[in-house]
């Protein structure tokens, strides 16, 4: 699903830092202070503005959880994320 809703396929993005693909500029401050609580072991979930490989952009609703270590380190993030327009209205 990931590769519909952001345009490219896994092995073009193996290894590369998520937000160099996916968090456009206006989103980069927002990304430095999520990023920041996800270091201190904390979840976050919220509205974010991403980019898709074509460059064009969307609101989506996204929840990050951090990796942690044994020494409390983050070593990854699991997070999940769906364009707004494809939440149903209830």
């Amino acid at each position: 699903m990931a590769e519909e809703i952001y345009g490219w396929k896994s092995n073009d993005v193996m290894g590369q830092p998520i937000t160099d693909l996916l968090v456009p500029d206006s989103s980069q401050p927002a990304a430095t202070e999520i990023m920041e609580q996800l270091r201190k072991g904390e979840s976050w979930t919220g509205r974010f503005r991403l980019r898709r490989r074509d460059g064009s952009e969307f609101v989506a609703v996204v929840t990050d959880k951090p990796m942690l270590d044994d020494q409390g380190n983050l070593i990854g993030i699991i997070g999940s994320s769906r364009p707004e327009s494809a939440i149903p209205v209830r």
